[in-house]
């Protein structure tokens, strides 16, 4: 099938808002789609989520606030953002993710997602290479167990978390280089059957991050 055009469901074209208008965009990024059909959008220059439903002219507030800021309701240059739904006997729960860039960190947003979220850190301890910390995460993705992988751009390396843990470990890269064994500015990170794969901006790549016999993840292919 073949689209020959499309139809802008938010923002205007050819004109940015600023972060207290709420029926304009500035530099959208991230996407996550909830099963109600609310688009929520993360906006790089606001500093904010905007939450969009089917039809409106207009979006609603749903992560940031109206400056950028490291407060736990702000955003500082937010990046990728995802939706992750877990159901148990209570019933089913979606909680909102989003990369928060600029403050080094993940933030996770629970309550209703069609309605108020409240705001909690869920990794990244300030800018750093410790295994609290971050520096400029750009993507993540969370797999059905729910454990985390963060796509550390300036350390050059995946990080993997697990369920509730705020300290992670290195599954891909650390160091800087084109080699099989390194990373250079990973921005995305997709986990499938235990591989890792990783879409590298310095080395205009995608590389495969295999675990061995022992279950350690070593070098990759591209």
């Amino acid at each position: 099938m073949l689209f020959r055009s499309g139809t802008v469901v938010a923002g205007s074209t050819g004109s940015y808002g600023n972060s207290r208008q709420l029926n304009k965009l500035y530099n959208p990024i991230g996407l996550a789609l909830s099963e109600s059909g609310a688009l929520f959008i993360a906006e790089y220059n606001n500093h904010r989520v905007l939450k969009w439903f089917p039809g409106q002219s207009y979006g609603s507030l749903a992560a940031g606030y109206t400056s950028a800021g490291s407060q736990e309701r702000q955003l500082y240059h937010p990046h990728d953002l995802a939706l992750d739904k877990k159901c148990d006997a209570d019933g089913c729960r979606t909680a909102l993710y989003v990369a928060d860039r600029q403050n080094h960190r993940v933030m996770k947003y629970e309550g209703d997602v069609d309605g108020e979220l409240t705001p909690t850190k869920r990794v990244g301890a300030g800018a750093g290479a410790a295994s609290t910390q971050l520096n400029g995460p750009r993507g993540f993705c969370i797999i059905g167990s729910g454990e985390m992988y963060v796509a550390d751009w300036s350390n050059h390396r995946v990080m993997r978390y697990a369920v509730g843990s705020g300290s992670g470990t290195v599954v891909a890269g650390g160091q800087s280089g084109s080699d099989l064994n390194r990373l250079s500015q990973p921005a995305g990170v997709a986990v499938e059957n235990g591989a890792v794969y990783v879409s590298e901006h310095g080395n205009h790549r995608v590389t495969k991050w295999e675990t061995s016999a022992t279950g350690e993840i070593g070098r990759a292919h591209v």
